[in-house]
C-alpha cells in the first residue's frame, strides 16, 4: 500500500518537474553566458592594461585610463550580476522555494491537491521576485562605480569647479535606487506569498458566495480526464473530494 501511495505521488511531482531537454537548454545557456562574460572580462583587462600603460609612458598626469576603467568597469560588473544570478545552483534554490511557497499554500499534499495553472503562477510571481532582486544587484553594480568616477573627477578638478556637482548625480539616481529597492522588497518572496495567500482566501470566500456551500464544498473538486479501454474520455474526480461529499452527506 505504501510503494503505490510512494509510486503516485512521484507521479504526481512529475507533473511539476522540469525535462531533462529544459534543463539542458538552461545548462547550455548558462555555459554560454558565462563564456560571452570571461570574454568580456578579457577584453576588459587587456585594453584597460594597453590605457594605463600609454598614460604611464606618457608622462602621468591627469589619469584619463581611470575613467576608461571605472565606467567600463560598470558594465562589466553589471554583467557580472547578471551572470552570477544564472548559476545551476541558484536555480535550484529558486525551485526549492517555489515547492516551499507551495506547501505553504495548498499544503504538504500540494503535488496531489495544486493544478499546474496555480503551479504555474506561483512560479511566475517567485520567479518575478527572483528578477526584481537580480535588476537591483545589477543596479547597484552600475550605481557605485559610475559615482565613484564622478567624485574622483571632481576630487582632482575642484580647484577649478569647487562646487561638488557629483552630489547632484549620486543624490538624484540614488533616490530611484532606492525606490528600485523598495519595489523590490515589497516583490520579494515573502511579499509575493502573503498576496498570494490573500487571493486564494478572496477566491475560496467568492466560491462559498456563489455556490452556497461550506467551506468544505466550495474547494475546487480536482476533475481528471482518462482514457478507457475504448478510447473515450472520462471524467474522474479525486477520491478525496468524493469522500469528503460522503462524509458531509452522512452527517
Amino acid at each position: 500500500m505504501r510503494e503505490s501511495s510512494t509510486e503516485e505521488r512521484e507521479s504526481d511531482m512529475s507533473d511539476f518537474t522540469d525535462t531533462e531537454a529544459e534543463i539542458r537548454r538552461r545548462a547550455e545557456r548558462r555555459l554560454h553566458r558565462r563564456g560571452e562574460f570571461y570574454l568580456h572580462f578579457g577584453i576588459y583587462a587587456i585594453v584597460n592594461l594597453v590605457l594605463w600603460g600609454i598614460w604611464l609612458f606618457a608622462g602621468a598626469g591627469f589619469p584619463w585610463a581611470m575613467i576608461v576603467s571605472l565606467l567600463w568597469g560598470a558594465g562589466l560588473a553589471g554583467h557580472g550580476a547578471d551572470v552570477y544570478f544564472d548559476t545551476n545552483s541558484r536555480a535550484v534554490a529558486v525551485e526549492r522555494s517555489i515547492r516551499q511557497h507551495m506547501r505553504q499554500i495548498y499544503g504538504d499534499d500540494w503535488a496531489d491537491s495544486a493544478s499546474q495553472e496555480e503551479y504555474k503562477r506561483v512560479r511566475t510571481t517567485m520567479m518575478r521576485a527572483f528578477n526584481k532582486r537580480k535588476e537591483l544587484l545589477i543596479h547597484l553594480s552600475v550605481f557605485i562605480p559610475v559615482n565613484l568616477t564622478f567624485w574622483l573627477i571632481w576630487m582632482m578638478t575642484q580647484e577649478w569647479i569647487p562646487f561638488p556637482w557629483p552630489g547632484l548625480l549620486t543624490l538624484g539616481w540614488g533616490i530611484g535606487l532606492f525606490a528600485h529597492a523598495l519595489d523590490t522588497y515589497f516583490q520579494s518572496g515573502g511579499q509575493a506569498l502573503a498576496r498570494e495567500q490573500a487571493i486564494q482566501r478572496e477566491i475560496e470566500r467568492e466560491r462559498e458566495q456563489l455556490y452556497d456551500e461550506g467551506p468544505r464544498k466550495a474547494k475546487r473538486k480536482r476533475d481528471r480526464l482518462a482514457l478507457s479501454e475504448d478510447g473515450e474520455l472520462l471524467e474522474i474526480v479525486d477520491d478525496e473530494w468524493e469522500a469528503g461529499g460522503r462524509q458531509e452527506s452522512n452527517t
